[in-house]
């Protein structure tokens, strides 16, 4: 098992792991760095659902529902629906091209919520060879012209309900993260949400998503990544 290998497999299924990544484990540095990593991040999400449920809690829900349903029925509707507008638009972005919740502001929505899926892939800052960016994106059916540099993550990983390429570029100390959606063109948009700035545009056959804490970089990976899938420009190979 190599490292590539070993990463898809912690990205499935970072507790319970077979044979063969335990052993590269256990002669690879790096890649046990990032097991333990995973297993952090693991423990802190079971600790967070872990958390105990008052005796009673969901009773006094129930009965409390059940009382303002009697006395204030129309004001309890009206209070959930701005309810649920208030978490479509926490869960939405907001920016250029969000008109409407269709399919784009799906993608973007998938992307952000796959930002917490991953959270140690932005600490990561050892290089990762251009070649083995290449041969993960040839066994996804793209063939780069050029190679993709600067990148410190690299897996393969479920959004938007389809096979992704999830990267990690470092730009100046800033993690940004890239997700390439192969054969699955999403068209141009900007998309905000809390802290987090992201773009979505059709690159080749497919849509690469941005995202970062300011945008700064945006325009030069995308035209490097432009470069790499389309061969269309000079940039090529700066990520």
């Amino acid at each position: 098992m190599n490292c590539l290998e070993f990463r898809r497999e912690l990205a499935a299924s970072p507790q319970v792991m077979s044979a063969a990544a335990r052993e590269h484990r256990g002669h690879c540095s790096t890649c046990a760095d990032a097991w333990h990593r995973a297993q952090l991040f693991e423990q802190r999400l079971q600790s967070v659902l872990a958390v105990p449920v008052p005796m009673g809690l969901a009773d006094r829900i129930l009965l409390r529902q059940t009382t303002d349903s009697r006395v204030h029925r129309q004001s309890a509707r009206q209070t959930w629906i701005r309810l649920a507008a208030g978490l479509m638009m926490t869960a939405g972005m907001v920016g250029v091209g969000y008109l409407t919740f269709g399919t784009s502001a799906s993608l973007a929505s998938a992307s952000m919520a796959h930002l917490s899926h991953e959270p140690f892939a932005l600490n990561r800052t050892e290089l990762i060879p251009a070649a083995t960016v290449s041969q993960l994106f040839a066994e996804s059916g793209v063939y780069l012209k050029a190679p993709l540099q600067s990148i410190t993550y690299l897996t393969r990983c479920p959004v938007y309900g389809q096979k992704t390429i999830h990267m990690v570029i470092r730009d100046g100390g800033q993690p940004i993260t890239a997700i390439y959606v192969p054969n699955n063109q999403q068209g141009s948009a900007d998309f905000a949400e809390r802290q987090i700035v992201g773009r979505h545009r059709n690159i080749g056959h497919g849509t690469l998503v941005l995202m970062a804490e300011h945008g700064d970089a945006f325009d030069r990976i995308e035209a490097s990544f432009r470069a790499a899938i389309e061969g269309s420009s000079s940039l090529a190979g700066m990520y």
